[in-house]
């Protein structure tokens, strides 16, 4: 049904290609689960199938450079101009009026070359940004600079209940800006209204990833999401200001998840990308000792704080639970340095 085709998603080169984007499959399982029609267009694993082995290195993140600064993109997009010229004829020609993009650094000149040919294709389309390159006027800059006009709003935060606004919103021709958590530029760097987080986060259901050929990526594991936020708030740390303060699923939501995930999707390993796996202790606990009781045959690995509630036994008990490898955020050795980065009350 063409009319129920309300809103295109998608994200463009480069990031890692070897999973499906979890920003991607969380946004669009979430507008699904609401009753809206979504397409995903996943630009980045495709561009990197169509240009083959050769051009890997692009996406290696030491390169990321070649992206970023303005003199080596203009070469670059010498290589990228037929295929995002592709794409723009694709989304230019889609049923959806709205149009969804996720960026981060280095994905910005990329996305207004994109943004460009389909505004000369199809100027109607609606433009809304989201992700980590919309959180501040800085990070901003080169989108106001450059196409101040062809984009409609940056989502400021959490996306899921942002985008199904903007469905609405879009469908009867009202006007972004009522929308809470959404910058539109129109009107300046004017203080956004507040967006309340979803709360609690079992609200948002874990994404089924049938929008993705998973036999695309290369990879053999899954990058799933079990909490947003953090429970430190750092100096040098932007993540607080995207995510807000810590929540986390509750364990036999993780747990319904991560069977899925093996039984229909056929995956066992997985990379949680929260800032922090042992932010609620208790949650944790919890969702170990379902996957040791329930047999669960996984392997996941993560980042965590280092603080009193990471014991010899919790450590234990995340190792029968099929934890492999994690990431301890020290920062410093310091305690000068910590007390100064806010981090230091951690550990």
């Amino acid at each position: 049904d063409v009319y129920k085709r309300q809103v295109l998603l998608g994200t463009l080169p480069p990031w890692g290609f070897t999973n499906p984007p979890v920003s991607l499959a969380h946004l669009a399982g979430y507008a699904r689960s609401k009753g809206y029609g979504v397409d995903v267009l996943d630009m980045n694993v495709d561009l990197y199938h169509r240009l083959g082995r050769e051009w890997e290195h692009l996406w290696h993140v030491e390169n990321k450079n070649y992206w970023s600064n303005e003199s080596t993109f203009d070469l670059l997009l010498e290589l990228l101009g037929p295929h995002l010229d592709w794409y723009a004829d694709l989304i230019a020609r889609h049923p959806a009026s709205l149009v969804g993009l996720s960026v981060v650094d280095p994905k910005e000149r990329c996305t207004i070359e994109l943004i460009k040919r389909v505004k000369e294709r199809a100027p109607e389309k609606v433009f809304l940004l989201g992700g980590p390159a919309c959180m501040t006027t800085e990070y901003r800059r080169i989108f106001t600079d450059q196409i101040p006009d062809q984009i409609a709003g940056y989502a400021l935060g959490e996306g899921e209940q942002i985008l199904c606004d903007a469905i609405e919103v879009v469908r009867r021709g009202g006007d972004l800006a009522e929308i809470p958590g959404l910058l539109c530029h129109r009107h300046g760097d004017l203080e956004v209204r507040r967006r309340e987080r979803l709360l609690p986060l079992d609200r948002v259901p874990f994404p089924g990833y049938e929008d993705f050929e998973l036999e695309r990526y290369p990879g053999d594991e899954l990058i799933v999401e079990w909490s947003r936020g953090c429970v430190g708030s750092c100096t040098f740390c932007k993540g607080k200001m995207i995510d807000g303060k810590y929540r986390v699923h509750s364990a036999q939501a993780i747990y319904e998840a991560m069977r899925h995930y093996k039984e229909w999707l056929g995956l066992s390993k997985f990379t949680v990308c929260d800032p922090v796996l042992n932010g609620d202790v208790e949650v944790l606990e919890q969702l170990c000792r379902l996957f040791v009781d329930k047999e669960l045959q996984i392997e996941w690995r993560g980042e965590v704080i280092p603080h009193a509630g990471l014991t010899p036994e919790l450590a234990q008990l995340m190792a029968d639970a099929g934890c492999t490898e994690l990431q301890l955020g020290i920062e410093s050795a310091s305690n000068t340095v910590l007390e100064v980065m806010k981090k230091k009350r951690m550990f």
